[in-house]
């Protein structure tokens, strides 16, 4: 015996189950474009979207994996440097971890206007630069960022990405920040700070390219309350900004000191130091009263941004521009350094400052 089915029965199954499918169709359609995906089946297993990563070779020569988009940062050892290669890289609000005691709040108060999170965040280390594990931890960082080796073993071996950066020598500028650059996903700026580095020398290099050398200013920089310079950095930027560095011959470590009598001998044309209260013992110590920077009024205190311009920063281009004007202010006459450090801010930083704020970082009134 053969059964047979109905054909018109047949065909309104067939349309039914037609309907359902476009019914639910339509429902997921909705709810894709209401942007709430549809729920997973019950007993379904959901897969997390893993985080996209990037890989960076740094100073250490030591491969570290980090998030492709960083959010969290903390730095640790020469807050006032690593801090302000982050600001460069227009991340400054990135920053969870706070300054040390020892960096007064008054003279980097501009750490808290670049990095808007440093001033209500936890200190991340000791004064040793020893690292407050627990509270790194608890910060739970994308990255960390500093100049201090011995804190990289403790922090890798708690699974912690550390990344370790080196300055000494100017070219090394280059190097950090290209490598903050693919850090953060930022080499376009990092090229255009690098461009913008460059030309600033070079201009600079141009103007004062035909003076003899017994025309170049003869300068010092020092703490005369120590009688000391503790940075090599100096050496570079008074030479960029065609001066003599009466110190350039024995100051060939990170730090040098000096005796008065070595100062006198010098008599240096222009003393460059790092705060108003420097400025005021050279004026008022009848020791240094015959030299002819005091004799002259050509005293000068470096500018602070994020850090002093005298010191590592990446402000650097700009202490060259403001130095060459300290020395020569005849032959840059044009140069506008408000105006010069206003943009700088915007265009690196991405923070745009008053003119009053301007104008407080050039005249160090921290």
């Amino acid at each position: 015996m053969v059964f047979r089915v109905s054909a018109f029965p047949y065909r309104w199954v067939v349309l039914a189950l037609a309907l359902v499918m476009f019914l639910a169709t339509t429902a997921c359609q909705a709810q894709t474009a209401s942007g709430t995906p549809p729920a997973p089946a019950r007993g379904a297993e959901t897969t997390p979207t893993p985080v996209q990563m990037r890989v960076v070779t740094d100073f250490a020569g030591r491969q570290v994996a980090v998030p492709a988009r960083i959010e969290r940062v903390v730095t640790i050892g020469s807050l006032p440097v690593v801090n302000s290669f982050v600001f460069a890289m227009g991340h400054g609000n990135k920053i969870v971890s706070g300054l040390l005691p020892r960096f007064d709040s008054q003279r980097y108060k501009y750490h808290f206007v670049f990095g808007p999170r440093i001033a209500e965040s936890p200190i991340m280390e000791g004064p040793d630069y020893t690292p407050n594990i627990e509270e790194i931890l608890r910060a739970d960082p994308d990255v960390i960022l500093t100049m201090q080796q011995a804190v990289i073993q403790p922090l890798e071996e708690r699974g912690l990405p550390v990344i370790f950066l080196a300055w000494r020598e100017p070219e090394d500028i280059r190097r950090v920040i290209r490598l903050l650059g693919e850090v953060f996903g930022e080499t376009e700026r990092a090229e255009a700070y690098l461009a913008y580095f460059d030309e600033a020398v070079e201009r600079v290099r141009q103007r004062v390219a035909d003076l003899p050398p017994e025309e170049r200013v003869r300068v010092l920089y020092i703490d005369p309350q120590t009688m000391a310079n503790t940075h090599l950095i100096t050496e570079w930027w008074i030479e960029a900004a065609g001066g003599v560095s009466v110190t350039k011959a024995i100051h060939v470590s990170e730090s040098v000191s000096v005796t008065l009598e070595q100062v006198l001998a010098w008599d240096p044309d222009v003393i460059v130091v790092r705060t108003k209260e420097d400025a005021e013992v050279l004026r008022r110590d009848r020791r240094f009263a015959a030299l002819r920077a005091v004799q002259s009024g050509r005293i000068h205190v470096t500018p602070t941004g994020a850090h002093l311009w005298a010191h590592r920063t990446s402000e650097q281009p700009l202490t060259v521009l403001w130095a060459a004007k300290t020395f020569y202010p005849d032959r840059f006459t044009d140069l506008d350094l408000a105006e010069e450090a206003q943009r700088f801010y915007a265009d690196f930083y991405g923070v745009d400052l008053t003119d009053e704020q301007i104008a407080e970082i050039l005249a160090s009134g921290m």
